[in-house]
């Protein structure tokens, strides 16, 4: 083999390895979409019977109580009402907020971020439908 056959064996087997390791990755976020579904019916069947999330925690218990009353009623949800409808954690919730995967919220003091009752209503509907590919949930 001469040199620029090498070269050109090189190129094709970085393209292939591209390759593979995007699908790697798609068929990773489809699972981790899938599971997100799935754990988000749980936690939407638990609130609708009045049984609290996942947390044994009081304030997470009142946080998932709210957040079904304030889905129902419209206005804005702060961080405890939001994580008991979505499960994750509150890191992986503002990576995905600066990211564009989740919506942004609305600053109502300095240290204070609500989202509206609307845009959480919405983001929960396109999770169940699957209308939300892998790259933005």
């Amino acid at each position: 083999m001469n040199a620029l056959s090498i070269r050109f064996q090189s190129r094709r087997n970085s393209s292939r390895q591209i390759g593979e390791r995007m699908e790697r990755e798609t068929s990773k976020r489809r699972a981790q979409l899938a599971q997100s579904v799935r754990a988000i019916s749980s936690i939407q069947s638990a609130i609708a019977k009045g049984e609290p999330n996942r947390r044994t925690n009081e304030r997470w218990k009142n946080a998932a109580v709210r957040a079904g009353e304030l889905l129902d009623a419209g206005g804005y949800l702060r961080l405890p009402e939001v994580l008991a409808l979505i499960p994750v954690s509150a890191s992986t919730w503002w990576e995905g907020c600066r990211s564009g995967r989740f919506p942004k919220g609305v600053k109502i003091g300095p240290r204070c971020t609500a989202w509206r009752a609307a845009v959480i209503r919405q983001l929960l509907q396109d999770l169940e439908s699957g209308s939300i590919d892998g790259d933005k949930a």
